[in-house]
């Protein structure tokens, strides 16, 4: 099955102290795109990246135009300046290992890290702080938080609860304090959804 996109452009007038703001259509039918379409991320020289279900796209045109950069689906994108981003994703099609998917060189080349014995499916979301410390959550059936300082060639890997099946979302202030939500965004699997947070980077949670 083919899902087509549909990619738009916002302009925001200000008159006194209404905005008023109008979409246009710039892009439709973004080629191979199957499954859905989950995140887009902005870099700071406004590439953008796209991330469906089997693949992610580039534009280097302010979404005029797009590029199959990889053959491989990413729930969640998060990109460092103009060259460094991290994807969350479920990645089982082109074999195991590998916690976050990375390029250093703005989607040109990509690389599937391995830091640890245990590997997940499924990844859900990935948190960029302060340019160097990257947060990623996820799992299948086992939900977990990983830390890293450097590109996920190390870990640091904490379980919120261990009755958890999976933790859909991660989001962080500071190197100590951050929040993940339990629960899968991608599907119904069961559990009750609550909200953990740490104040020391990861180590228990609350």
């Amino acid at each position: 099955m083919i899902t087509k996109g549909i990619v738009i452009i916002i302009n925001t007038v200000l008159i006194g102290t209404t905005a008023f703001s109008q979409w246009n259509k710039i892009y439709d039918e973004i080629p191979l795109s199957e499954g859905a379409f989950n995140c887009l991320e902005i870099t700071t020289d406004s590439s953008m990246f796209y991330g469906t279900g089997k693949h992610i796209f580039k534009s280097s045109t302010l979404g005029y135009t797009w590029d199959e950069v990889y053959d491989a689906g990413a729930v969640s994108i998060d990109c460092v300046g103009n060259d460094t981003c991290y994807c969350a994703g479920y990645y089982s099609e082109i074999g195991s290992g590998g916690v976050a998917l990375r390029t250093y060189d703005s989607g040109a080349t990509w690389q599937l890290p391995v830091s640890f014995p245990l590997y997940w499916a499924s990844n859900f979301d990935v948190f960029t702080l302060n340019g160097s410390q990257v947060f990623i959550c996820g799992g299948d059936g086992y939900g977990y938080v990983q830390t890293t300082d450097d590109g996920f060639d190390n870990v640091i890997i904490t379980i919120p609860n261990i009755s958890a099946q999976s933790i859909g979302a991660v989001s962080c202030v500071n190197s100590d304090t951050c929040i993940c939500v339990t629960g899968s965004p991608m599907d119904d699997i069961g559990e009750d959804y609550k909200i953990y947070k740490t104040i020391n980077g990861g180590e228990s949670w609350t």
